[in-house]
């Protein structure tokens, strides 16, 4: 099959998506956008008539990307050509749904939460595909870096949030509402509170009371204010973490998002700038005793990348709840979880002093990784749907 994969702003999977495409006997065709920034996902004439002199002037078989774009849907969409997109974020940020509904998408998400979500609005042409991790990659990294080692690592974003500053305009009453539910999903692992109590009432409320301001410089929707709670809320379970845990173990956080003056909330955190995701990040998987992940609370269900990174290390992850890595993997046999933040300090007590447990569960969870969270397998299965169809 000659495959276009075209590469928007490119992502940590690229490299790996062309390596098995080509592998499984594909003639992938990897191009990167060479249009420049695109301000508008959704209509740009220059970017379309360049997209669509690529599509025909080679003749491919089916369109690839990370994420969905709508401009590459439309593109597709106008030739006949299948446009498959599978999404490493979620939830996905696509404020419009338009060019979902065409017969030539095959959009893939990772979270099933996000499935269900968009066939509840109508969208049919979805479906859940986890995502993969390259094991043959990271057993070639060697981790030979002692300064990379910790009994407790966290690699990844804080989550700054755009919610205090949402707040400045709001009523002490819709003040107090966002609140209850921040601490309601505070409490909460194993729901998904916060889009259910972003209400269009609540909305339609706050857009009122910001149009009462001289600038009117501030308007928000639904999916804008469940993102900003979602992040304050994961913001503060990552911090809230690393400070108990920092208390009684050798913790480091490795991030590019916090800032100086929040240093100060987490005194006993061992703070480093961004490390590389090729060379870095995997020994500092492979070298720490336990790996934490404290999931994006916007994610509803799926197993996000971090994790699949870290067991395919052959790290020990120590992760919050999610529904499909309860589903698919068992705690305390090939994974941990934990279910707030005290039973994340017992766990992590736990495993940090019976190393053999914790040497086993990592072992078997990249036995269970290397086996069924293939590239070749997800590729296949993504391509099968073209075929059937």
């Amino acid at each position: 099959m000659k495959i276009l994969f075209f590469t928007w702003l490119g992502s940590y999977i690229d490299d790996d998506l062309e390596f098995f495409f080509n592998k499984m006997g594909h003639d992938c065709h990897r191009i990167w956008n060479e249009h420049g920034d695109i301000p508008n996902r959704y209509e740009d004439d220059k970017f379309l008539e360049y997209f669509e002199g690529q599509v025909l002037s080679e003749g491919f078989d089916v369109c690839f990307t990370t994420n969905y774009w709508p401009l590459v849907a439309e593109g597709c969409h106008r030739h006949g050509l299948p446009y498959i997109s599978w999404s490493y974020d979620s939830p996905p940020n696509l404020p419009k749904t338009d060019t979902m509904e065409y017969d030539t998408n095959y959009i893939f998400f990772f979270s099933r939460d996000d499935v269900d979500d968009y066939k509840k609005k109508g969208i049919e042409h979805v479906y859940h595909m986890p995502l993969a991790v390259n094991t043959d990659r990271w057993a070639k990294v060697r981790a030979n870096n002692l300064a990379f080692s910790s009994d407790i690592s966290l690699v990844g974003k804080t989550y700054q949030s755009t919610l205090p500053t949402l707040k400045t305009r709001m009523t002490d009453y819709q003040k107090g509402y966002i609140e209850a539910i921040v601490a309601s999903q505070q409490a909460n692992d194993q729901a998904y509170i916060i889009r259910d109590a972003v209400t269009d009432k609540l909305i339609e409320s706050i857009n009122e009371n910001y149009a009462t301001y001289p600038d009117n410089a501030l308007t928000i929707s639904a999916p804008q204010l469940i993102y900003s709670i979602a992040t304050f809320v994961t913001h503060i379970d990552r911090l809230s973490l690393l400070k108990l845990l920092s208390t009684k173990f050798d913790t480091h956080l490795y991030t590019y998002d916090l800032p100086e003056e929040e240093y100060k909330l987490i005194p006993n955190v061992k703070i480093h700038g961004q490390v590389s995701y090729e060379e870095e990040m995997p020994q500092i998987f492979k070298l720490s005793k336990i790996n934490l992940c404290p999931t994006f609370r916007g994610n509803c269900s799926g197993l996000p990348l971090r994790q699949l990174d870290v067991m395919g290390c052959g790290g020990f992850l120590l992760s919050s709840f999610r529904t499909e890595l309860y589903e698919e993997f068992t705690d305390g046999v090939d994974t941990a979880m934990y279910y707030g933040l005290e039973d994340a300090l017992e766990k992590a007590d736990f495993y940090m002093t019976h190393e053999d447990v914790r040497l086993s569960i990592a072992m078997k969870g990249y036995e269970k990784v290397k086996k069924y969270y293939t590239y070749e397998d997800r590729l296949s299965r993504m391509l099968d749907h073209i075929n059937t169809d």
